[in-house]
Order: structure tokens, then sequence, then C-alpha cells
């Protein structure tokens, strides 16, 4: 189960080492400034004078470069990472904060656990089923009422504040017998599971109906990793095709080849303020939609990411991007003239980023495979 899911075990596969720091900008200052010698013809000057010109030029020059040389140890931000290593298990798949500032961690096979607020203290979580595929935690949400719903390869679970399991969902029943990926749980508190061979199913807590959502549906593939359910109560799903919508008024849309799509699944859809979408691919590095679906831009190791497979990304505070690849942890400037790379040699602790989350502060979490949590708190000014 765990293989044909992939996830995991492909994270394992695939953690090609550290990179180090890339910056893809062009210094417009000194383009322009290297235009200013062609116009010295129309000078005429006499011999002190054009010494003086040519020791002034000199000079701007020698300040011009040395400009530039500022510029790029400027762009390496002071970055400090702080990690959290947890005593479970270092290998780690998902997180989620809730209200209090409460940190639950999902692992690759040693279950679920929490770090205190005030990141002093690790909490395991009960460990319930002995088996690895029901303590290979794949996804773990917070709704609304400050729950936590915790998905598992075999089942699901709703565990309340407190740390005690109040409901569980096993698989083979309701549930679909394949891989269980991601939740969403939407306005009316239902919660939708995403599995991978089997589709998508909701459950409508008021009349206790589980309903069952295939390619025949209207999913452009029955293997789904990613949900997300946005503020118009649309429903978006990742799939190995590409992206499938389920609005809120019951229509379906598919964007698959023709968007972009097509190398590897979906695992994360993310919007902009422009309404744009960006998706994280298996593969495919990173494909950006505009709101009526067309491609707009992508962004593959030809453009500086470390890695095509992408497993989650995120905006932060100042509209950065943040890209979690199993090579490292890139960050592409709000206005796209940029593009960095953090690996363990600048304080990761591990280059093998599995999911991101942004907490109520503007500190970015980095889920990493390998060296626990890593945090970092973004200039803000």
């Amino acid at each position: 189960m765990l293989a044909q899911a992939g996830r995991p075990q492909r994270l394992r596969e695939q953690n090609k080492g550290s990179v180090g720091w890339q910056v893809l900008a062009i210094d417009r200052r000194m383009v322009a400034f290297r235009r200013c010698p062609s116009y010295l013809h129309l000078l005429h000057v006499t011999g002190n004078m054009r010494r003086i010109l040519v020791i002034t030029l000199s000079i701007l020059i020698m300040l011009a470069v040395a400009g530039c040389s500022a510029l790029r140890s400027l762009s390496r931000p002071p970055v400090v990472w702080t990690n959290f290593v947890p005593p479970q298990s270092q290998k780690l798949l998902t997180l989620t904060i809730d209200n209090r500032g409460v940190k639950w961690v999902g692992t690759d096979g040693d279950g679920a656990m929490a770090l205190s607020p005030d990141n002093q203290q690790w909490i395991p979580m009960a460990a319930g089923e002995a088996r690895k595929a029901a303590q290979t935690i794949t996804d773990i949400e917070v709704d609304r009422d400050n729950n936590i719903w915790v998905v598992t390869l075999v089942g699901a679970a709703v565990v309340n504040s407190a740390g005690q399991t109040t409901e569980t969902y096993p698989t083979g029943k309701d549930l679909p017998a394949s891989s269980l990926q991601d939740v969403a749980i939407d306005s009316a508190r239902n919660p939708w599971f995403a599995s991978w061979g089997e589709g998508v199913s909701s459950l409508d807590q008021a009349t206790g109906t589980w309903t069952r959502y295939t390619n025949e549906d209207g999913l452009l593939d029955d293997r789904v990793a990613f949900i997300r359910i946005d503020s118009e109560g649309n429903k978006w799903f990742g799939t190995e095709l590409g992206v499938s919508v389920l609005t809120a008024s019951g229509e379906w849309r598919g964007y698959g080849p023709a968007a972009g799509f097509g190398q590897g699944a979906v695992w994360a859809i993310i919007g902009d303020i422009d309404g744009n979408l960006w998706c994280a691919t298996q593969g495919g590095g990173v494909v950006v939609l505009t709101p009526d679906g067309q491609q707009l831009a992508t962004y593959t190791t030809e453009d500086g990411l470390p890695d095509n497979t992408v497993n989650d990304l995120m905006i932060d505070t100042n509209g950065n991007k943040w890209f979690a690849t199993n090579s490292g942890l890139t960050m592409l400037t709000r206005d796209g003239a940029g593009m960095m790379t953090f690996t363990v040699e600048n304080g990761l602790g591990s280059n093998v980023v599995t999911e991101l989350s942004l907490d109520p502060f503007g500190s970015i979490w980095a889920v990493t495979y390998g060296g626990g949590l890593s945090v970092y708190q973004p200039d803000t000014s």
C-alpha cells in the first residue's frame, strides 16, 4: 500500500543531497552603466579634463562593481533556522498548527505527536494499532472547532484538543480500501477524504451518508493526493493526471496535459492574491495557472529549482512563494526576480522537505524527513 501510494517511499529514494544558494536576478544598474563610455566620443575635452574624466569614471566603475558585489552578498538573507527534533521519530511527513499554537506532527511509521506552544515539550499521541500502515500519518488537519483530523493509510480519526480520540473512520466500509492521502473539512463540517486509487469520499455529518466520487463522475483520475476547499466552497483535487475541481454548484472541471500537467501527481495547490493557482507536482516542478485554468508559468530545475519533485508550496506574509522539494527548500521572491534554495548547509534540518506551514506570527515551519521541524522567522519590515 505504501509503495502504491508512493509518496513516503519516493521521498526516501530521492534525497539528492544539498544544493547551495541560487540567486537569479539581473543588476540593471550595471547594464545601464556599461552604456556610458560609448558617449565619450561626443566630448571634446582637454588632456587634463580627459584625465580627470577617466579618473572619475574609474572611481564610478569601482563603486558600481562594489555595489554589485554587495548586492549579491545581501541577496543571501540573514536566515536563522531553528530545528526541533522529536525523540519519537525524525521521519516527519505532515504538520498542522491549532489555534493554541500546538504543532501536530505525523510521521512515516511512528504515529503522531504534538509540540507544545512554547516549543519546549514533545507529547506522543496514543499508538492505536500496532501495524505500520496505521502509524504512517499521511495528513493532519485542524478544523474550526480545533479538532485534529489524523489520516493514516488505513483510516482516519478525530482527536480533540486534549489529545483524546472522539471519532474513527476505518477503511474498507464507507472509506475506500486504498491508501488515504489527505483530508479537508468543508463549511458544514463535513470531511472529504482523498485516496490513492479509489477517488474521493465525503461524509454528510447531518445524515451520516457517504458519497464516493471517481473518474466516472468527473475526476481526472482516481489516484488523488490532495484536497483543498476554497472560501466559495469549490473543492480542488490534485490527481495523478492534473487538477480537478468540483464547483459549489456541482459542476466538474479538469486541467490536465493541456494546462501543463501529466508528468506526475499534483501534491498541493494554493491560490495567490491575483487568483492564480500554484500547483506542486511530482516530477514537473511548479505549474502556475490563471484563474480560468490557462498555464501562466512553470518553474523547474531549468529555472533554479533544486528538484522537479515539489511536495508542497506556500505563500508567506511578504508574498514570497516557498517550494518544498526533495533537495531543499526554495523561495521565489514576490516579484519573481529572485530564487534561492535553503539546504542543510544553511541550517535546514534535512534536504527532504515534505510539507510547509505558516504560523500566526508569520514564521515558516518546514517538515523534513530525517531532520525534524525547521522554523524560520522572515523579516516583515
